[in-house]
């Protein structure tokens, strides 16, 4: 795997849907194949701002995943679990519907859903099982899938199969096991949110769920977003060699993307 190979796949950007995405495949397609598989994402601890007295009983502090994210989304689900202003704010972001709104809401969803780096996350688990609890909305069931997937890969880490513990296997995929029905329960409640489907084509990968089944998700996804960088990432990921496909069906793949764009 060369990157001539891919620059001649590639060799014009315009033509690709996103540049994010060029970027992504030549990450992939370049090193994918040489790399275990990504490690969960955690939230980095920033200093809480918010009086004692509105501090959350399971003593959560504030978490950020990146610079990017809007200050403030963590603090009101963990701290003070402003749940209806969180889905307010996700359904905005939803509705607007162009392509900045919909990439914030997955940034949106993935600093919610991130394992905060020095809390232990049954505390996160048990604010989240609360939302879900009082909400009509596919945002809590979605954050929650969210995080129950960072949760299972943090129990297994980012070796190869052969590598892992038996026991942390196992853990592994009870966790995965828990967020596939929480994402499709949140497509369920809302048809409209492509990050349901998204988010399922990664889940789909680690449960090892037929290519058939994958594909459905990630047809279902790109219906509602076509752009949707996620949903390309995480099916190239089941394409990977050491996942279920060969280097063939990711240039493959690629190659479809690129002439969906055109």
């Amino acid at each position: 795997m060369t990157p001539f190979k891919y620059s001649v796949l590639f060799r014009d950007p315009c033509r690709c849907f996103k540049p994010s995405f060029l970027v992504l495949v030549i990450l992939v397609l370049e090193a994918g194949c040489n790399k275990s598989p990504a490690t969960p994402v955690i939230a980095e601890p920033v200093k809480a701002t918010l009086p004692a007295a509105e501090m959350d009983p399971a003593g959560l502090t504030v978490y950020r995943s990146s610079e990017t994210t809007p200050s403030g989304w963590r603090a009101a689900i963990y701290q003070k679990r402003k749940f209806k202003e969180i889905e307010t704010g996700a359904a905005k972001l939803l509705a607007d519907h162009s392509r900045t709104s919909l990439d914030k809401l997955e940034r949106f969803y993935d600093d919610l859903g991130a394992l905060a780096a020095d809390v232990d996350p049954s505390a996160q688990k048990a604010v989240l099982d609360a939302w879900v609890k009082e909400s009509s909305s596919q945002v809590p069931w979605l954050v929650r899938g969210v995080f129950e997937r960072n949760w299972a890969w943090a129990a297994r880490g980012g070796g190869w199969a052969k590598n892992i513990p038996r026991e942390a296997v196992d853990t592994f995929h009870g966790r995965m096991a828990l967020a596939k029905p929480d994402l499709l329960k949140a497509a369920s409640v809302n048809p409209r949110d492509p990050y349901a489907w998204a988010y399922l084509v990664s889940v789909g990968m680690a449960l090892s769920v037929p290519l058939t089944e994958m594909d459905q998700y990630f047809q279902s996804a790109i219906a509602l977003d076509s752009g949707n960088v996620l949903a390309y990432h995480s099916k190239l990921m089941y394409l990977l060699p050491q996942w279920f496909g060969s280097e063939k069906e990711m240039f493959e793949f690629a190659e479809e993307a690129r002439q969906h764009s055109d």
